[in-house]
């Protein structure tokens, strides 16, 4: 009879042993699993360095990363840095809207703006910055204009006319009338 106890005894182990494991290593039956739903992910901020920019030389420029933002709302660190063109010093490298004054000569500079939110950093975000001189941008354009001048003035003896107001252009003047002199 010994020798059928130890076979049926190792039968309820192994049937205790398959319960327990179904049951989460037999732990009370009050524990609720908490891991069951999906692990909160912090997804990357967004950094925006706002539109290319055509400005003149030796005006202030701003650059505009203050419509970055983190899709779970968290604080933003900024960090600028210039990729090309002649070398400027920001106001900040660390604000969201550093500022400079624009260099002299037509040419064309670079930022990128990357965000941190204390976990993840942003894809960079990259600004053109256009610079046109000053000459440039008064083109002289003068053809095709004529004489809007009043003429008031006083023809003596040698004829010559005198005007008063802004001749921009060709100027014909025929004298009509006596000369005194």
């Amino acid at each position: 009879m010994n020798s059928l106890i130890n076979p049926v005894k190792f039968s309820l182990v192994c049937i205790a042993l398959i319960f327990l494991s179904a049951c989460n290593g037999g732990g009370s039956s009050s524990e609720t699993n908490t891991d069951n739903s999906a692990a909160t992910i912090d997804t990357r901020p967004i950094a925006d360095a706002g539109a290319d920019q055509v400005v003149t030389e030796g005006h202030l420029v701003t650059l505009i990363g203050d419509t970055s933002y983190d899709p779970e709302g968290s604080g933003l660190i900024y960090q600028w840095r210039q990729i090309s063109g002649a070398a400027i010093t920001l106001s900040s490298e660390s604000d969201d809207t550093p500022s400079f004054i624009a260099p002299n000569g037509g040419q064309t500079l670079s930022f990128q703006l990357v965000t941190d939110d204390g976990v993840n950093l942003s894809i960079a975000d990259t600004i053109t910055i256009t610079v046109i001189t000053v000459a440039s941008q008064n083109t002289d354009n003068n053809s095709g204009n004529t004489d809007s001048g009043t003429g008031t003035g006083t023809d003596t003896g040698t004829g010559t006319d005198t005007d008063t107001g802004t001749d921009t252009g060709t100027d014909t003047d025929t004298d009509t009338g006596t000369d005194t002199g």
